[in-house]
C-alpha cells in the first residue's frame, strides 16, 4: 500500500481552524483537533467513540498531553465530550463530538461558541412539514450510526473472548473482575451452573454472560436465603420454639 499524498482522498477541515485557532493553540491541541476532524469529518459524521490509547498512538503524545489538549479544546466550545462505563462500572471510551455552527446561506463550520443559553430542543411536533422530514433523516442517520458502533464494539469485545465451558464466554478484564469480587471457587462454581443451564435449557446461550452471572449470583443467595430461614424458623439459638419463648420475626422476638 502506499503512503503517498494523492487526490481525491481528502477529509474537509473548516477554514476558521486554520485561521483563527491555529495561533491561539499550542501544537499539540491542533493536532489532536485536526486527528478528531479525521476521524469524523473524514467519515461524514460529528463525533465518534475514541479511547485516549487511541488517540495517544496516532498522534505520538504523552497522556497527559493528551488530556489536556481535549480540556483545551472542550474549554473553548470545539468538542463535547460524553463518557461511558461498562457493565462492571470501569471507563469505556469516550465519545468525542465537534460542535458545529450552522452559517447564513448554508453548511456548517467550527466556529466561536455561540451564546450560552439554556433551551430546550423543539419538538418534532413543532416543526414545519419539511424541517420534520429532516430531522427523521437526520436521527434516522444518527440511530444507524449508533448501531454500527454498538456492532463495532461487539465485534471488537467478542475478539477478546474466551471460553468458560461450552457456553460461557467473558474477556480477561471480565473474569478478573469477577473472581476479584466474589472469588475463583465462588466464580467457577456460578460458570458451571451457566453452563448446565444453558445445556439443558436454553441452547443458544446468552448474549451477556457477565449479566447472566450477576442474575445466577443473586437467585443463588435468594436460594441460600430461603432455605437458611426455613431452617430456622420459630427457634432461637438454645433451641426455644415459639411457643415458648414468644413470636420471633427474622430472629427478633415480638411478644
Amino acid at each position: 500500500m502506499s503512503y503517498n499524498i494523492k487526490e481525491p482522498n481528502f477529509t474537509q477541515v473548516p477554514n476558521v481552524i486554520f485561521d483563527y485557532w491555529m495561533p491561539k493553540f499550542d501544537h499539540c491541541t491542533i493536532i489532536i483537533l485536526l486527528y478528531l476532524c479525521r476521524k469524523t469529518f473524514g467519515w461524514h459524521k460529528v463525533r465518534d467513540r475514541l479511547s485516549l490509547s487511541k488517540i495517544q498512538e496516532a498522534t505520538k503524545m504523552s497522556r497527559p498531553t493528551v488530556i489536556k489538549s481535549l480540556k483545551i479544546l472542550e474549554d473553548n466550545g470545539l468538542v463535547k465530550k460524553e463518557m461511558h462505563t461498562n457493565e462492571m462500572g470501569g471507563q469505556d471510551p469516550n465519545t468525542y463530538e465537534l460542535i458545529i455552527h450552522e452559517i447564513e446561506g448554508g453548511g456548517s463550520q467550527i466556529d466561536l461558541p455561540p451564546s450560552k443559553i439554556d433551551l430546550p430542543p423543539p419538538s418534532k411536533g413543532d416543526l414545519p412539514p419539511l424541517v420534520k422530514e429532516i430531522y427523521t433523516q437526520k436521527k434516522d442517520i444518527q440511530n444507524k450510526e449508533q448501531q454500527e458502533r454498538e456492532k463495532r464494539a461487539r465485534e471488537e469485545k467478542e475478539k477478546d473472548m474466551k471460553g468458560h465451558g461450552k457456553f460461557v464466554k467473558f474477556t480477561d478484564s471480565d473474569y478478573d473482575a469477577l473472581c476479584k469480587k466474589w472469588g475463583n471457587e465462588k466464580v467457577e462454581e456460578i460458570i458451571e451452573s451457566i453452563n448446565d443451564h444453558c445445556a439443558n435449557n436454553r441452547p443458544k446461550g446468552y448474549d451477556d454472560y457477565v449479566a447472566a452471572f450477576r442474575t445466577f449470583h443473586r437467585n443463588q443467595n435468594k436460594t441460600q436465603g430461603s432455605k437458611h430461614g426455613a431452617k430456622n424458623k420459630g427457634k432461637l439459638n438454645d433451641g426455644k420454639t415459639e411457643e415458648t419463648r414468644g413470636v420471633f420475626i427474622n430472629g427478633v422476638r415480638i411478644e
